[in-house]
């Protein structure tokens, strides 16, 4: 199961999730989030990267500018919170889908997005919030999902039962909002690599 550790706003916090054998981090480009990180910034810890991926998350930057981003920085995927309808062929996308109902899993249909990641929804916020929504409602094929929300080291075990092609792991790992937490990391991978 792949893993991708969110938000990540440091150096040394993208060096430990690296060394730990994170398969993706995630790099906040939402400029209101207190995850926020810099293009300058990003690029500073891509290069440093020598196992993980970087993945750029965008809210309202529309996919055009989104995938400016990510090939100037070589990111290996953006993230976005609306349907994908066009093929691209350099740059993976992962479409996050709210999850407050089943029928919330139709916003992955007549999308060409490679990947899902299935996260807890509040009303204006998006991701990173520590909620989990209920797992029962996840789809049979789960062969393109990430699941997100809430995510620690508490409930890693019954995350990774879910069997989802990753998971994706945020505040559960933070000691403050783009500050994670070493100890944490270590313990949830730990669990993650048993």
């Amino acid at each position: 199961m792949k893993v991708k550790i969110c938000g990540i706003t440091q150096l040394a916090d993208a060096r430990l999730c690296d060394q730990l054998g994170a398969d993706y981090i995630g790099l906040n480009f939402v400029r209101r989030s207190p995850r926020f990180i810099s293009f300058e910034k990003a690029k500073t810890i891509i290069s440093e990267l020598t196992y993980s991926r970087a993945v750029g998350v965008f809210v309202e930057t529309d996919l055009r500018e989104a995938l400016e981003i990510a090939r100037a920085l070589q990111l290996a995927a953006i993230q976005v919170y609306y349907p994908v309808t066009q093929q691209i062929e350099d740059v993976e996308i992962i479409q996050a889908v709210p999850v407050h109902s089943e029928d919330s899993l139709s916003l992955m249909d007549n999308s060409s997005a490679d990947y899902f990641l299935l996260d807890a929804c509040k009303s204006g916020m998006f991701g990173g919030m520590g909620l989990a929504f209920d797992w029962s409602l996840l789809p049979g094929d789960k062969r393109k999902l990430f699941l997100a929300g809430g995510i620690t080291s508490d409930n890693i075990e019954q995350a990774l039962a879910q069997n989802t092609y990753g998971i994706d792991i945020c505040s559960g790992v933070e000691k403050t909002p783009g500050i994670k937490d070493p100890e944490k990391l270590k313990t949830i991978f730990e669990k993650i690599r048993v």
